[in-house]
């Protein structure tokens, strides 16, 4: 085998790039597989806990030259990460090389210099996430670090894809300056420890960037005439709107979306009261959705599901949470667009029954994501034991169920009512137990994410 031409050998060595295991042991073969097999092993860089970041920074230590990564992500990281593991990467690897750059939330000053150090190094990144920096004592909003940190994309004017947790009230003077010279920006996203103010808002509304995805939220004040600005000034390229401030809905908000968004294709509301009548005419002219996510009051009804249902044929994601829909729209949905629906929101449906959790298992082939968590006194594990009966089609593409609402698990928040429900499912799914879970925390609606915020 040490005969093939060495162009196989780097096919089937950059094949193996999701098995550093693998790499780090070809490595230490042989002359020949070791130049590849390094290059292949540091190209991502995405330790999931301070022992493979340890282990990662001792062979860094040894090595002869800087080693040159493309991706690297840090943001599984949290308090783990300790400020000599930057001081390492900082020295052992080549950071101009990095297009993708992850980091995680801190509250220690030490860590957060390094930081905007390192930011600083990485001037061709692509995407970049920047972290919340909060104080050590009180846990609020660190201006200092925040504002250092927000000041690096200075040196970082090629960044396509960027999410923001260092916007804080303090700091809008700053985002606005420097959000104007970012003319690569497609993606924009503002998590929940931002405080989007009217300054910052407007400041996106002219900025040359051709956003295709924004989302933005919480809002500080309740003067929101500029979010209407930002959405139509860039009204020719949006494609996915998330808009999550559950105190508030800014007037107008749909009507403005269904008539001036040729283009959108996802859209994930979590707002505050939404009018009934606007909420009416949005579903009856809605049309060309793949995600729809809306949560507020008074929520969706049945009506709004068979409306959106005429118009938006190729919908892969739904949000439903909180809604009085039933079993009387959902099931011509889910024998509609079954076929191609990988994400389903069902958290708090309270009138959804077994009958909706068997149409899914002979109708949802590519379901991956459901969320049965909150009250559902009409879903029993009945139903579950349905769903996942080795003749239903959902078995085989299923990763994550919420199921801390069905009935029989009496789970209700108490430690010991959980660990009761977990015994239950373990006993009664045996494997397959690990992906039920207690409630829907992973990542939500295909790109619009909601917790880890992958891009």
């Amino acid at each position: 085998m040490v005969a093939l031409p060495p162009e196989l050998w780097n096919l089937v060595i950059h094949a193996l790039t999701d098995h550093p295991r693998t790499l780090l042991a070809l490595t230490r073969t042989c002359r020949q597989f070791n130049g590849p097999a390094e290059a292949a092993l540091y190209r991502s860089i995405s330790p999931r806990d301070s022992s493979s970041l340890h282990q990662l920074c001792q062979c860094l230590r040894k090595a002869h030259q800087k080693r040159r990564v493309i991706s690297l992500n840090l943001s599984a990281m949290g308090h783990y990460l300790r400020p000599e593991y930057l001081e390492d990467i900082l020295a052992f690897l080549h950071l101009p090389s990095v297009l993708s750059l992850k980091l995680p939330f801190t509250t220690d000053s030490k860590p957060a210099q390094l930081m905007v150090e390192l930011v600083s190094e990485c001037l061709n990144v692509r995407t970049l996430s920047l972290p919340w920096i909060g104080d050590t004592f009180d846990h609020q909003p660190d201006i200092k670090h925040n504002l250092a940190l927000i000041s690096c994309l200075h040196n970082t004017p090629r960044v396509q894809n960027l999410r923001l947790g260092c916007v804080s009230d303090g700091v809008g003077s700053v985002f606005a300056d420097i959000v104007g010279g970012l003319k690569d920006l497609g993606r924009l996203e503002m998590t929940e420890y931002c405080e989007v103010g009217k300054e910052e808002v407007q400041a996106l509304a002219a900025a040359p960037g051709k956003l295709a995805s924004i989302r933005i939220g919480p809002f500080r004040g309740e003067d929101l005439s500029s979010l209407h600005a930002l959405l139509l000034n860039h009204r020719h390229t949006l494609r996915e709107v998330m808009i999550v401030d559950e105190g508030v809905y800014p007037p107008g908000l749909l009507t403005l979306l269904v008539d001036n968004l040729p283009y959108l294709t996802k859209l994930a509301l979590f707002t505050g009261r939404i009018p009934t009548a606007e909420l009416d005419v949005f579903f009856q002219q809605v049309s060309g959705l793949e995600c729809c996510v809306i949560q507020s009051q008074p929520g969706i009804a049945d009506r709004h599901l068979r409306s959106l249902l005429a118009r938006n044929p190729g919908l892969t994601a739904l949000g439903l949470s909180h809604s009085s829909i039933t079993d009387v729209s959902l099931i011509p949905l889910l024998e509609r667009i079954g076929p191609h629906l990988v994400t389903l929101d069902l958290e708090s449906c309270a009138l959804i029954s077994d009958v909706s959790l068997s149409v899914m298992s002979t109708s949802c082939s590519s379901l991956r994501e459901l969320d049965l968590g909150g009250r559902h006194p009409l879903v029993t594990m009945d139903g579950l034991r349905g769903l996942l009966d080795e003749n239903s089609v959902c078995r085989p593409t299923l990763k994550h169920i919420g199921a801390t609402g069905i009935r029989c698990s009496r789970y209700y928040g108490t430690g010991e009512e959980l660990r009761s429900w977990v015994s239950k499912v373990t006993k009664e799914f045996g494997g397959m137990s690990d992906m039920i879970w207690r409630s829907f925390t992973c990542r939500k609606y295909g790109d619009l994410a909601q917790t880890d915020y992958e891009f």
